[in-house]
């Protein structure tokens, strides 16, 4: 067994300065993927992105351009301050956790280092110490000199000139806002700050809450279409629910018990009178407003009391699920016939759309929930971007759909007929609905309105337009998520940047908020080009003020003015312009598509904000995630797989092709032990065909080396367009099955011919490999610093390809003849062309040898010795005649 670990370690050391980037006279390519969070350590997850930004790192190094990759560690937030605190608690299971986490890299004192994390501060330093050895240990060629945390305090001086730069801009806002809200911390809380929060995409939705007036009070529904309220046709109630009668801000509603909670943490003065269940509403009649009509309370087992108010207005020409349910009910004969108000045009559907869609799904019953839903979003969908409100919504007639939304809300809050709720709508990354998250100390997380509440304004139409168009200038890669990246900008909107507690950067206009983690790893690409020489000059955190930072990033004022006044040397500040200059804009963001309604979303807005367009970012790449023998990795599940631990098991070169092979980057992919240990072998056996050497010069050597040259030109396609499966299954996979091949059939030198080119070809997925057998064929300097193998067209023999594919597919004929027939003792092969009988020829020693036949004869098929079958004369180009006996 090969050492691959002394090997590994040795060619690691090397790579730590050939990985530093400086400005130089070569095209430069600057690329980035999001730094992790300390909170613990890497999985295989996380080394399927490290691994293919490796990759392309590499390869675009060995293509000429001057790469830079760093990387840093973001601490901010309330994730490190909650392990910390529940580590001073005592908490045994994230005490346990974590000195396993330790264990991977320090076994033998891990308790004792376990027992600092009770300092948050010990814990960020820890975790990044032992990421990077991690990264290290995988491969990647970073440029460490770059590395810094979120928590440092020229950081901190960073993200506060760029929020001076978005407050000035107007996208900065103060004031009541809705937020997701952990009621232990007493803090506002994002995916960072949450259980889980990686696997979560987290949105709160508003709802309208209406009221329809009853003999005693008012029934409240909640909606999202308050649009469509002239198309009411009856109110749903869930007749096996609990509801309440309450004193609401001095009137008295009739909501779900649920609902109470909700509303109480969103400043309505609540005082529940009494209980009653849903059954005992039924029947009776409410006012719709505006409408001047009464409808009636019906049942509807689908309402679900936990959302909203637990009552619904119904539209059935609107809703398929509502109007399936009022049928029902008719047939039933729980309710009389009513016919449905269809309120909302959109042209190519009838005046009920939602009949279309349920004759379109083809539902036939409400149990068919996914039909259903998806009829449901496929319909609001076209009434929200192609919808015209209809003359019988008096008013609102011919205004689009978004027009009519915020008209009608305007006209009933101003009647006291309305107000807002607000509830969180979590999914998970399937696009299942989580009915609970929990803050990292396992407090549930509420939905709140908080006033004086700073948040970004995602929504203002001039900042969002910006990020439209930075988006559509960029290139997707792979182009598929570009829709979906498109829809996260359309849909977010004012986001709450700030909170009471925990790591990161103060808010310079309130210096006791901190910028939450989300809102300060933005524009942090920027802050890479200059770092390594604000820490190696030592420049004090209170030189980078805003004028600093204008001069370096915008080129504003002039240098020796903002040397005066930053005590920052004329000369240091003109190189900082010069590097970041030299470097911006980034020219590949990599990352997984689970950080579009977020990370990304973040990433393009304050970029289209703060930099001019001949700044903006390049490029996007994603890659999917990963699952673990057919499953979720969880803790929950004990399945997740430290990085570390896979890279010491099986080698980081195996664990590397893996990730770059096993699925395309589209399509999530599945660890599967055996088949890394599979790859692993796959290495050994390479290792030996590689210093294979063969004697003389064969015929079939034409072959091997065209063979090499077309898999190497379809390889280096394929990475240029980020199909990195097929890359390493055409330079690794196949490359390795041809040599096999070769060596069993000939055993010339034509491996000597190609092996050079190989190796260079595989350096960017088997590094240390590739350089160990570099250094072996006694090769002057690091293989990742050649250059990548140009595909020399004189060497692809289109003719001799084409030979072999024949033969090939004669041999698998012959087989598919002696699996019917049984195996013969002659046999006899008649060949249309002259190329083909020569290769045939050359070829015949080893089809006797792998058959075993006695006797081998190939003819000519116009001149055939033996033919007793007449096959000679069905012999055509390509598909020899076969007679065997």
């Amino acid at each position: 067994m090969t050492d691959f670990k002394t090997i590994e370690t040795k060619w690691q050391k090397k790579w730590i300065k050939s990985s530093e980037a400086n400005p130089d006279k070569k095209k430069k390519y600057f690329f980035t993927i999001p730094f992790p969070y300390t909170s613990g350590t890497l999985h295989v997850g996380h080394g399927r992105t490290y691994t293919l930004g490796d990759v392309t790192a590499r390869y675009l190094r060995m293509k000429g351009l001057n790469v830079l990759w760093p990387m840093a560690w973001h601490i901010t937030g309330t994730p490190i301050l909650a392990v910390s605190k529940r580590i001073e608690k005592g908490d045994r299971k994230v005490i346990d956790e974590h000195i396993d986490y330790v264990s991977l890299h320090n076994p033998e004192n891990a308790k004792e280092i376990v027992e600092t994390f009770k300092d948050p501060e010990n814990v960020a330093k820890y975790y990044s110490s032992v990421i990077s050895k991690d990264m290290q240990e995988l491969g990647c060629a970073i440029d460490w000199r770059r590395q810094f945390t979120t928590g440092d305090k020229i950081y901190n001086q960073f993200i506060r000139w760029q929020y001076f730069h978005l407050n000035r801009l107007g996208y900065l806002k103060k004031g009541k806002h809705p937020v997701f809200f952990c009621p232990t911390d007493n803090n506002p809380v994002t995916t960072d700050d949450v259980k889980g929060g990686d696997a979560l995409e987290m949105s709160i939705a508003q709802f309208y809450l209406i009221k329809f007036k009853a003999e005693d009070g008012y029934l409240v529904a909640a909606t999202l279409r308050p649009e469509t309220i002239f198309g009411t046709t009856n109110v749903w109630v869930n007749p096996d629910s609990v509801y309440v009668k309450a004193e609401v801000n001095g009137e008295t509603w009739y909501i779900s018990r649920a609902a109470v909670e909700i509303l109480q943490n969103q400043e309505f003065k609540i005082k529940v009178v009494s209980e009653i269940t849903g059954s005992s509403m039924l029947h009776t009649e409410v006012e719709v407003p505006f409408a001047s009509k009464k409808v009636p309370v019906l049942p509807a087992s689908f309402v679900n009391a936990e959302m909203g108010t637990g009552i619904v207005f119904s539209v059935p020409a609107h809703a398929p699920l509502d109007l399936i349910a009022l049928r029902d009910l008719e047939k039933s004969g729980e309710a009389k016939h009513v016919e449905p108000i269809g309120v909302v045009a959109v042209k190519g559907l009838s005046d009920i759309p939602a009949a279309d869609m349920i004759e379109k799904f083809g539902i036939k019953s409400q149990d068919e929930a996914e039909k259903l839903e998806k009829a449901t979003r496929e319909l609001y969908t076209q009434e929200f971007y192609n919808g015209m409100m209809k003359e019988n919504s008096k008013w609102m007639s011919g205004m689009k759909v978004d027009q009519a939304r915020k008209k009608v809300s305007e006209m009933l809050a101003s009647m006291n007929l309305s107000s807002k709720l607000f509830e969180s709508q979590v999914k998970d990354l399937d696009g299942n609905p989580v009915k609970e998250v929990f803050c990292r100390d396992g407090t549930k997380v509420i939905v709140k309105l908080i006033d004086n509440q700073w948040f970004l304004d995602y929504a203002d139409e001039k900042w969002k337009d910006a990020a439209r168009k930075l988006l559509g200038k960029a290139k997707v890669a792979p182009e598929l998520y570009r829709k979906y990246f498109s829809d996260s900008l359309a849909w977010l909107h004012e986001w709450p940047c700030t909170r009471n507690r925990g790591l990161g950067t103060r808010l310079p206009f309130d210096e006791k908020l901190l910028i939450e983690s989300l809102s300060d790893s933005t524009i942090y690409m920027s802050f890479y080009t200059i770092v390594h020489l604000i820490k190696e000059n030592r420049v004090k955190p209170e030189s980078l003020t805003n004028a600093f930072f204008d001069y370096v990033f915008f080129g504003t004022s002039n240098s020796k003015k903002v040397a005066a006044a930053t005590k920052v040397s004329q000369k240091l500040l003109e190189r900082m312009r010069k590097e970041f200059t030299y470097w911006y804009p980034l020219d590949e963001r990599r990352t997984t598509p689970m950080h579009i309604p977020n990370h990304l979303s973040f990433f393009v807005f304050h970029h289209a904000a703060i930099f001019p367009e001949n700044l903006w970012p390049k490029s996007v790449s994603f890659n999917e995630v990963l699952i673990a023998e057919g499953r979720k990795m969880s803790k929950s599940l004990g399945n997740v797989i430290p990085l570390t631990k896979a890279v010491r098991k099986n080698g980081a070169d195996a664990v590397r092709l893996y990730l770059t092979n096993a699925n395309d980057i589209s399509s999530t992919l599945d660890w599967r032990e055996k088949d890394v240990e599979l790859v692993g072998r796959k290495l050994e056996r390479f290792l030996e065909i590689a210093t294979h050497k063969g004697k003389g010069e064969l015929a079939f050597d034409k072959w091997l080396v065209s063979k090499f040259y077309r898999n190497l030109e379809e390889a280096d396609k394929a990475v240029e367009n980020y199909e990195f499966k097929k890359y390493s299954q055409k330079i690794f996979f196949e490359t390795l099955s041809d040599v096999e091949h070769y060596i069993s059939r000939a055993g010339g030198s034509a491996v000597n011919q190609i092996i050079e080119e190989w190796l260079l070809a595989l350096t960017p997925i088997i590094p240390h490999i590739c350089e160990e057998l570099w250094s072996k064929m006694k090769k002057k300097g690091l293989i990742s610093a050649e250059s990548w193998p140009k595909v020399d067209p004189k060497k692809i023999d289109n003719d001799v390809l084409k030979m072999e594919e024949i033969f090939r597919k004669t041999i698998e004929d012959l087989n598919q003849i002696i699996r019917i027939a049984g195996k013969k003792e002659n046999a006899y092969l008649y060949i249309a062309s002259p190329k083909e009988l020569e290769y045939f020829e050359a070829s015949k020693d080893y089809l006797q040898r792998q058959f075993g036949f006695k006797k081998l004869e190939i003819y000519k098929s116009s001149d055939a010795g033996y033919d007793p079958q007449n096959k000679a004369s069905k012999a055509k180009f390509g598909k020899p005649g076969i007679f065997m006996e």
